[in-house]
């Protein structure tokens, strides 16, 4: 940034870190010579030897961002997980649906589902008690086994549309062990609202496949009719799945590692070969909260408990809650921060929560604190307690947000010999409720979709490269096509992947000069 770079400055800017924090910068920097400009490339991008791929509506910050692994196919690198073909979806400074970080090293179990295949947003196969309660990883036949044997065999990225298609059969077959014959999965963004999935899956013998979508400890997956959400704090996704071979949907948590929060694994019934076609659409959370599950009746999503030695001390009980079922728990030492919340500098931001404790001595007790954050770092407090006794009570802390305030979240703490006990947190805030829109599927099935959003109608079909086909209208040779309408039913965008041509009702509106892919804004 320094040497005149205006992409290296916008970055540094972005993050928090152009400014000049101390000394040793303020004699070496010259701050007259940054000039952040954002970037003019194409973000959306693919790197073909590590296998990792990034489809993003440029640097719209209001859109979604996926970013998708397969990968390498033969460099074996230690620190990988058993994850090709898995994504993550990130909106609105959300990581609504996540990947599980950096492996647990020394719990078998969170070990087992944070490195292995079933931790992520992928594909496992024959799932069973007996796999669930084991803790080996990579267990052969049920998942991946190589950290090699996955590649993107095809990408693009492009103004309207993104595409990227990796193949995985080989992470999941040993050297004593065939297991899968084929495992390809094609991601379409239709810019800038969603994705549609395509999975292609081939055995040499019957398997229940299971395609797994993946929330955190701090996000809700909920049934919607026919369709899924999860939902954080800001952000939430609205999932349909369609597959070739009839299918059960379940919530489920990792039997030992349950504080990673739930996933929604949708099974086929046995069968050599099937394939799945997923709709992900990103929203803004239709009813915004800025804490979440205030008075824990969904147990721990909404609140991050102490780690380390003090994880075990808290806990979601039924013991004479305040209000509701449940409440938390402490023993003895720890804190549960809520989510980090926004609000507008100057405004007084007031916070209650119901409290009881155990007889403790004198002076100790539970407390409450608001902590302010900028660049990562809380630069600002105020703690309210502490507060000792057997009854419920509500207490409050106020506190004017001060300037500089990126985000503010609230620690509910317990540091005494005894137990404490919370319940019902409410913030005194109005919150706007963003205007939502809910997809209309007009069809979804294992190679294809029509979906209307908004005033849009989207078509999107799969098939094999070279062979003309029809969907709803769609005319296609392509292994991927997709077309945009607007609302008088005029087709304004196309997309074709290995193939030549669109068209939309016997009309072509798109034809490459040779067979490839390609895209293509149309006047409608």
């Amino acid at each position: 940034a320094h040497r005149g770079s205006t992409d290296a400055a916008w970055y540094l800017e972005q993050i928090g870190a152009l400014g000049i924090d101390d000394l040793y910068e303020f004699i070496r920097f010259d701050v007259g010579r940054l000039h952040p400009q954002p970037p003019k490339w194409n973000p959306s991008v693919a790197l073909m030897d590590i296998g990792h791929a990034a489809l993003r509506d440029g640097l719209n910050e209001e859109a979604p961002s996926l970013f998708f692994k397969a990968g390498p196919y033969e460099n074996n690198i230690g620190h990988n997980h058993y994850d090709h073909n898995a994504f993550v979806i990130s909106h609105l400074g959300e990581w609504v649906m996540p990947d599980r970080g950096y492996h647990s090293f020394y719990d078998p179990a969170k070990r087992k589902f944070s490195l292995g295949s079933l931790g992520h947003n992928t594909v496992v196969l024959d799932v069973d008690d007996a796999y669930l309660q084991s803790t080996t990883v990579p267990h052969p036949g049920h998942e991946q086994v190589q950290r090699v044997g996955g590649r993107i065999a095809a990408f693009f990225g492009g103004e309207l549309f993104d595409a990227v298609r990796g193949e995985a059969a080989a992470a999941y077959n040993a050297a004593d062990r065939h297991v899968l014959d084929r495992f390809d999965r094609t991601i379409l963004y239709i810019k800038p609202g969603f994705f549609v999935i395509h999975d292609e899956l081939a055995a040499p013998e019957p398997h229940r496949f299971s395609l797994l979508l993946h929330a955190d400890a701090q996000s809700v997956i909920q049934p919607q009719d026919d369709a899924f959400t999860i939902t954080r704090t800001a952000a939430e996704v609205y999932s349909r799945v369609a597959s070739a071979v009839p299918t059960t949907a379940r919530v489920e948590t990792s039997p030992g590692a349950e504080s990673y929060g739930s996933y929604l694994r949708v099974e086929t019934e046995p069968a050599a070969t099937t394939r799945f076609t997923t709709l992900l659409y990103p929203r803004p959370n239709p009813n915004p909260v800025l804490i979440r599950n205030t008075g824990f009746e969904q147990g721990m999503p909404g609140w991050r408990p102490r780690s380390n030695e003090d994880l075990p001390n808290h806990t979601v009980v039924a013991e004479n809650p305040a209000e509701g079922a449940q409440c938390g728990r402490i023993e003895s030492s720890g804190y549960y921060y809520s989510d980090y919340f926004r609000r507008p500098v100057g405004e007084e931001l007031t916070v209650r929560a119901k409290v009881r404790t155990t007889a403790l001595p004198e002076g100790e007790g539970a407390t409450m604190t608001l902590y302010f954050w900028r660049e990562g770092k809380a630069f600002a407090s105020k703690r309210v307690g502490p507060f000792a006794h057997e009854d419920w009570q509500e207490h409050a802390v106020t506190e004017t947000v001060p300037e500089g305030t990126e985000q503010v979240c609230l620690a509910l703490e317990f540091f005494a010999p005894g137990v404490g006990w919370f319940d019902d947190v409410q913030i005194d805030a109005e919150l706007e409720k963003p205007q939502v829109v809910t997809p209309e599927v007009h069809a979804i099935g294992a190679d294809g979709i029509d979906v209307t959003l908004g005033t849009q109608r989207h078509l999107v079909s799969f098939g094999a490269a070279g062979a003309a086909r029809e969907y709803r209208g769609l005319g296609t040779d392509g292994k991927v096509a997709a077309l945009t309408l607007d609302a008088e039913g005029r087709a304004i965008a196309a997309f074709v992947q290995e193939g030549a041509s669109v068209s939309w009702d016997g009309r072509e509106v798109l034809r490459l000069e040779l067979p490839g892919t390609g895209e293509a804004r149309l006047p409608g």
